[in-house]
């Protein structure tokens, strides 16, 4: 039993280390200014301070207070900045699609949210699941704005009635029609 616990506990070191060092890798300079500030003041490591506040916003979004608000912010302020962090490369690659994906996803959830919100008041959990899918589609762990485009959104594109007008669509007749009117 003393083993396992060790175990436990070594492993849940481990993941602090880990936080702690994403926090200062991962981040740009003037917010790991931020985070080392906080720790001077406080007296309290970064990643037990960050820790908190998640377990905080969670507490919240479960008990519904301001449960749309969280799950909007936490929809937007890293997607946002991941996506002008790609813009800012001279080369777009693969990972400017998923955003353009996630983004899609994100305005179709708000859309729905916001026509069907009589209904999203009824749901429970609504905005627990709204987050974990976000999440699920804006960490690159997980792909879930890549799997949302393969088996959806380019199924969508292939059979729509619409993209079909317009590929067979001839624009030199449209253009001989229009001088004959």
């Amino acid at each position: 039993m003393k083993e396992k616990n060790e175990t436990k506990m070594s492993a849940l070191a481990s993941t602090l280390d880990e936080l702690r060092s994403k926090l200062y890798v991962d981040t740009p300079k003037p917010l790991q200014d931020v985070f080392k500030l906080v720790e001077e003041k406080s007296k309290v490591n970064i990643e037990y301070i960050v820790l908190g506040f998640l377990v905080l916003l969670a507490l919240l979004v479960f008990a519904g207070v301001g449960a749309g608000f969280i799950s909007n912010v936490v929809g937007f302020v890293y997607p946002a900045y991941a996506t002008l962090v790609i813009l800012e490369q001279p080369k777009p690659d693969h990972s400017t699609t998923a955003w353009l994906t996630y983004w899609v996803f994100f305005a179709a959830l708000g859309f729905v949210e916001r026509i069907f919100a009589v209904l999203v008041s009824r749901i429970p959990l609504f905005y627990p699941i709204k987050i974990t899918a976000l999440l699920w589609c804006m960490l690159p762990q997980y792909k879930g704005a890549e799997w949302i485009q393969k088996n959806l959104l380019s199924q969508l594109k292939l059979s729509s009635p619409v993209d079909a007008a317009l590929n067979s669509a001839d624009p030199k007749a449209a253009v001989e029609k229009a001088k004959d009117n």
